[in-house]
């Protein structure tokens, strides 16, 4: 799949894969592959550490320590997008000036029928 570029179905067959055996490194990396084609930065990053953590000598493949850096890269893009939304809303205080008349109103008339009862 991941030649053919159908990066749902890799991720969803590296999943499985993960399924029977999760020590599959190469399952592993493929479906981070997969996960950073699709946008999910995220579970790309703990699938790509994941690889990187089980490796022997992680220096020793550059294509995952390379994806490694990619996602980083998207995953700082998202960052700034991510705390400028609260920057675009202002905090407003409602206050509705006819709150305490209806209350007053409201409970002379459940007191009213409370005690005629």
């Amino acid at each position: 799949y991941i030649k053919l570029k159908k990066w749902a179905e890799a991720e969803d067959d590296c999943s499985k894969a993960l399924g029977v055996n999760p020590k599959n490194t190469k399952a592993t990396y493929r479906r981070a592959m997969a996960r950073y084609e699709l946008g999910k930065f995220e579970g790309a990053k703990q699938d790509v550490e994941q690889v990187l953590k089980d490796l022997p000598d992680p220096s020793s493949n550059k294509e995952a320590t390379e994806l490694k850096e990619k996602i980083a890269k998207e995953l700082e893009k998202q960052a700034p997008r991510e705390r400028n939304v609260g920057e675009r809303f202002r905090r407003m205080e409602i206050v509705e000036a006819d709150d305490d008349e209806e209350e007053v109103s409201l409970t002379g008339a459940a007191t009213g029928t409370s005690s005629s009862s």
